[in-house]
């Protein structure tokens, strides 16, 4: 498991889910440098558990109760667990994550599904709030391609509007 550390019972969590009705193109190219592929293996994270299984990261990250965000600041992917009384918090809240260099996961995802943890469940007074939002922004910009004029493509308001 990706978060815990867990080898056992271990299964693919998906950052988002293969869904013919929802509209992934924000996500793709001409912002970015790749198009999105929802079957890539850089749309799964290994968790321990599944959906629906108690105490477990797989159930809680599908639940939008932990999430993994690249802090481009200090170049590192870290865990977030938005329930304390989760039985892995301890291990897992705000530790850093070596994730696979081969198929690193989608950063423009995990933004997404960051911000959205975040405002779902309140987890943070609102003056921390617009602090992480600004922080999701910017892990997701900073994955966005750069345009001729070598400005950084604005993916916000196309993430808002999209709801992704």
């Amino acid at each position: 498991c990706l978060f815990c550390g867990e080898e056992k019972n271990v299964t693919k969590a998906h950052i988002v889910a293969g869904n013919n009705k929802v509209d992934y193109s924000p996500f793709s190219k001409p912002k970015y440098r790749d198009d999105l592929d929802v079957s890539s293996p850089r749309n799964f994270i290994p968790l321990c558990g599944t959906d629906g299984m108690d105490g477990t990261c797989h159930n809680e990250f599908d639940k939008y109760l932990m999430t993994l965000l690249y802090n481009p600041f200090e170049k590192v992917f870290k865990i977030y667990c938005l329930r304390e009384n989760f039985p892995k918090y301890e291990q897992c809240h705000l530790r850093v994550v070596n994730v696979s260099p081969t198929f690193p996961p989608y950063c423009r995802l995990l933004a997404w599904r960051s911000r959205k943890c975040m405002m779902e469940h309140e987890y943070m007074v609102p003056e921390e709030i617009d602090s992480w939002i600004e922080m999701c922004n910017f892990s997701e910009k900073s994955h966005s391609i750069v345009n001729e004029a070598a400005e950084v493509v604005d993916t916000e308001s196309n993430s808002k509007e999209s709801g992704l």
